[in-house]
């Protein structure tokens, strides 16, 4: 049956196309191995010459062939055969020549008449390939040969035990609560607390089967003989609902899921949705998480176009993933184009090209509604199921490499892809085909044999320094040693870029008023011409809201308050020239140095700004004056820190002063008027602040 996809830009639909019911099949006696009926056959060898194997150079991995018996294909080693000879009591290995194919090889053993029988030497392993009966409809999660991902080479180094997957989908079947069922395949303790940014409650139930489905593909329970087997069946899923009953959801819920996700422990982001707009605020919370070390997949989208959905499409931070069928071939409705990443089977329920019995979508656990425990498996198709196999094999590398980063995690998965179409990367299948067990086999085999690296590139922040106190525009600058030759340095605050710079000097300002006053870091990430990058950090505290240690704008109408006249009346309350609402202080010819002063101010020892307003009259002649005098005594001397005389263009207008005093502890300030003729000086908003 189909479903609809709501194509509308301003809405997120889940991509799913196709879903068919899985039903038990049947096992007939054919599919049963007659290993009476090979040996029979084999008893009737007419002649071989023998040559027992070398076990020294043998490697199980790259010397396997699949022979087909009695219509069903094993696995078993290329090199080699197991047979026993009349009078022995036991069989031995004898070698097969390079070049001849088991089945050749078998013929002519049988022409042996001293043998009583000749085996193919199959291969066995440690229970990796799960009990779950339907595992062996999971051809996605088979070998490369079937068009899988290859997942059991990838369990021989774990299950991604403890990484926690966020996914942002409709919900996951994770609680029975309700009108709502847990999934049986799931267990309560494989989920950590989510979140559901449709109903904004802590239950983030699944009201639709896309989110249990996606969720089933990455972290379904393993080896449990119920049902089927996820690529990374021991991480932790995080439920984040951001899509509705509907299967659609806005950005702005999207985005939030993300940096809600982010914040609360995921270390990969899977989002099997899209749009077809562009968002700041969606690309803003990417950088977020990505910053936060979190590695993020996206579904490329399902209109078969030529370009790929957002958020798919913000190929800084995402991992854009399109869908293959068993074939290995692009799904007819996969969207391509510039960006994408990477391609993994999302299947095609059209057709049944590997012969199953079941259309070839991807098998996963969901359920069908209004009846949401109706839980059962189904075969679903789209780039949907095609992310969540990328999502699955991010957290089995980083189960096995905790060191790894996003970025780390990233190029092992493409690195390791098996290259289809055009030699290289190309603009249908990405870097290739998943192959999560190739990726954390070579991400465990780097740690066991780290590359010797040579000029290392180093770098490191010189301003501002550790633990420094910053205000206003902070001018960050840092330094390399090593290296070559710098091509670009993004800057961040707090683990957010903020600027990037790819021309010398390699410096930023940055505005520390955007943040709250308190701890905070600064860092830069450079990148040299041969690749290599390195970051640096200091932690800094920001302090722009000043303690202000002293305020006095005169509207209480009381000048003594905080204030002495040396000169007896001299300075008074004035309302004809004034900044603040009612009142400033004035001075009036005629006087000589009659001054003011304040009584003293206790600053602790900081370092100090005092601002203030004053005005003379336009009338001032150039003798005439007023002057500002500060004490760091207490009042016992003073020094002259400004002066406004009647020579000043300004004079006439109200004018602003700033004086900067270096330590302190107790300050006393006076203002002094030197009139010759009945003209005025005024004086408003007096402070003192924190420097």
């Amino acid at each position: 049956m189909k479903f609809k996809v709501n194509k509308l830009s301003s809405m997120l639909t889940a991509g799913f196309l196709a879903v068919l019911a899985l039903t038990a099949p049947s096992v007939s006696s054919a599919d049963v191995l007659d290993f009476k009926k090979i040996t029979r056959q084999i008893e009737q060898i007419k002649s071989v010459v023998l040559q027992d194997a070398d076990d020294a150079v043998s490697d199980t991995r790259t010397m396997i062939e699949e022979i087909k018996i009695d219509g069903r294909m094993f696995r078993a080693r290329a090199d080699r055969l197991v047979v026993r000879e009349k009078g022995s009591s036991t069989f031995r290995v004898v070698n097969v020549s390079a070049g001849i194919s088991l089945r050749d090889a078998i013929s002519n053993f049988q022409k042996n008449k001293n043998l009583v029988y000749v085996e193919p030497d199959f291969e066995v392993t440690a229970f990796t390939a799960p009990n779950d009966p339907y595992y062996t409809y999971q051809w996605n999660l088979f070998d490369v040969s079937r068009g899988g991902v290859g997942a059991e080479g990838a369990w021989e180094y774990g299950d991604g035990n403890g990484v926690v997957v966020a996914m942002l989908d409709t919900g996951i079947a994770y609680e029975t609560r309700g009108k709502f069922y847990m999934a049986p395949d799931f267990t309560s303790d494989q989920f950590v607390a989510g979140y559901d940014f449709i109903e904004n409650d802590t239950h983030p139930n699944d009201d639709n089967g896309h989110g249990t489905h996606t969720a089933s593909i990455v972290a379904e329970v393993s080896d449990n003989a119920i049902g089927i087997s996820g690529l990374a069946p021991g991480v932790r899923l995080m439920p984040v609902k951001v899509l509705g009953r509907n299967g659609s959801g806005s950005y702005s819920a999207v985005a939030s899921g993300i940096r809600w996700a982010a914040d609360h422990g995921a270390k990969v982001i899977n989002l099997s949705l899209g749009g077809t707009s562009p968002a700041t605020y969606l690309e803003e919370a990417l950088q977020y998480a990505y910053n936060k070390g979190v590695t993020i997949v996206a579904a490329a989208g399902n209109n078969g176009a030529s370009s790929l959905s957002y958020p798919a499409a913000y190929n800084d931070y995402v991992i854009a993933v399109g869908a293959t069928g068993s074939d290995k071939n692009l799904a007819y409705y996969s969207n391509f184009g510039e960006g994408l990443d990477i391609v993994a089977p999302g299947g095609d329920t059209r057709v049944d090209k590997n012969g199953d019995g079941y259309a070839d979508g991807v098998l996963g656990q969901s359920f069908t509604r209004p009846n949401y425990a109706n839980i059962g498996y189904y075969f679903m198709q789209g780039t949907s199921m095609a992310a969540p196999h990328v999502s699955g094999a991010a957290a089995l590398v980083s189960g096995a490499m905790p060191s790894y980063s996003n970025s780390m995690i990233r190029e092992v998965l493409q690195d390791n892809a098996l290259d289809l179409g055009d030699a290289g990367y190309d603009n249908l299948y990405g870097y290739g085909l998943l192959q999560a067990g190739e990726a954390v086999k070579k991400a465990r085999d780097s740690a066991v044999t780290p590359p010797v690296l040579e000029n290392v590139l180093e770098v490191s922040v010189i301003s501002p320094s550790e633990g420094e106190k910053v205000t206003g525009n902070v001018w960050i600058k840092a330094t390399t040693t090593n290296g070559n030759p710098i091509v670009r340095a993004d800057y961040l605050a707090d683990d957010q870029i903020f600027t990037v710079s790819s021309s010398s000097p390699f410096e930023a300002i940055w505005d520390s008023t955007v943040v709250a006053d308190g701890p905070h870091k600064i860092g830069v990430i450079v990148t040299d011409s041969s690749g290599q990058s390195a970051k640096a950090e200091v932690n800094i505290i920001v302090n722009n809201v000043k303690d202000v240690f002293f305020s006095d704008d005169f509207d209480g109408g009381n000048l003594t308050l905080n204030w002495v006249n040396d000169a007896a009346g001299a300075w008074v309350l004035s309302q004809k020239e004034k900044i603040s609402p009612e009142y400033s202080i004035g001075v009036t010819g005629r006087v000589r140095n009659a001054a003011v002063r304040s009584k003293q101010i206790a600053v602790g020892g900081n370092s100090t700004r005092i601002e203030f307003s004053w005005r003379i009259d336009s009338m001032f002649s150039s003798r005439d004056y007023l002057a500002f005098d500060v004490s760091t005594d207490g009042g016992k001397s003073f020094s002259q820190k400004a002066v406004f005389s009647g020579g000043s263009s300004a004079k006439g207008a109200w004018k602003t002063e700033s004086v900067s005093i270096s330590v302190a502890q107790n300050l006393v300030l006076r203002f002094r008027g030197n009139i010759a003729r009945r003209y005025s000086g005024y004086i408003d908003d007096v402070r003192v602040i924190e420097n």
